[in-house]
């Protein structure tokens, strides 16, 4: 999975090279034309009107090919990577971490809880009704990871635990995942 720092350089490079892709083909345009166009230079004419229209066709063609190739948020490539998603471990929700004789305890009070057995996890419960998902089933990403890599993950998986190597940071519901990604989320 990739983090944020990765998605601000592949966006940066992405939408430079679409912008380069257009002038480009703005400048073969004005070629083809015998160098009549003067779009903001002088008056407005046909030849630079056609330059400027093959300017903005060409590059926002070359946008959406990058965003597809290199599969990159929209708003990340259009902001040149400025605006890139939060780090999955920003987006976790705590989750407490409890040994299994306390589990009924705790269920009272949080949604999900995490099961341990002598300090290792071994499954979450609240996932399921009735039923500690085995630890082994409940899918993991790096804490470090983008929040927008969680969405195929999502699709296929009620939570995600955020693990920090060794260490459980938290869960990602698919409800947490929605909300932090329209800007609802703390």
């Amino acid at each position: 999975m990739r983090r944020p720092d990765q998605l601000r350089v592949r966006a940066l490079i992405g939408a430079l090279a679409a912008v380069g892709f257009g002038l480009l083909v703005a400048w073969f345009v004005h070629l083809g034309l015998g160098r009549q166009g003067l779009l903001g230079f002088s008056i407005a004419n046909a030849a630079g009107l056609l330059e400027g229209a093959a300017f903005v066709v060409a590059t926002f063609a070359a946008l959406r090919a990058v965003r597809a190739l290199l599969r990159l948020p929209s708003s990340s490539l259009l902001s040149f990577g400025v605006a890139v998603p939060p780090s999955v471990a920003s987006a976790a929700m705590a989750v407490p971490t409890v040994d299994a004789e306390a589990l009924v305890q705790t269920m009272s009070e949080h949604r999900q809880v995490v099961v341990l057995d002598d300090g290792v996890p071994v499954g979450i419960a609240g996932v399921l009704p009735d039923r500690v998902v085995a630890w082994d089933e409940v899918v993991k990403v790096d804490a470090a990871a983008a929040l927008t890599e969680l969405r195929p993950v999502l699709a296929r998986a009620p939570l995600v635990a955020v693990m920090d190597e060794d260490r459980v940071v938290g869960i990602v519901t698919q409800e947490r995942y929605l909300a932090v990604s329209w800007g609802r989320g703390a």
